[in-house]
C-alpha cells in the first residue's frame, strides 16, 4: 500500500505542524498513516485513490498562480484609473 500526500502551508507551516495534506490511496493505508500527518497537519483530507493527492495539489497551485495573476490585473486596473498602487495595496491587505 503508498499514498500520495502532497502538502501546502510551506516552511511557516511545517514549523507549525499546521500543514495541508491531501492525500491518495486506499481508506486503511491513509487510516495507518493518519497519526503521522496528524503531527505536520492540522487539514488532512483523503482526497480519492492514489494519484488524486498530487491532482488535487495542482488544482491548489492554479488557484494559487490565477489570485496572484488577479492581484497583479487589479493592481494595473487601479494604477490606469489614477490611483496609486502602493496605496491601493496596502488598503486591500487590511
Amino acid at each position: 500500500d503508498y499514498l500520495d500526500a502532497p502538502v501546502s502551508g510551506g516552511e511557516v507551516g511545517a514549523k507549525a505542524a499546521s500543514l495541508t495534506i491531501m492525500v491518495g490511496g486506499e481508506e486503511v493505508a491513509f487510516e495507518r498513516a493518519r497519526p503521522v500527518f496528524e503531527k505536520m497537519g492540522k487539514n488532512i483530507t483523503l482526497v480519492g485513490p492514489n494519484g488524486v493527492g498530487q491532482t488535487t495539489k495542482v488544482a491548489n497551485q492554479i488557484v494559487v498562480a490565477l489570485t496572484i495573476e488577479a492581484v497583479g490585473e487589479a493592481l494595473v486596473f487601479a494604477s490606469k484609473a489614477g490611483a496609486d498602487p502602493t496605496k491601493v495595496r496596502q488598503a486591500l491587505m487590511g
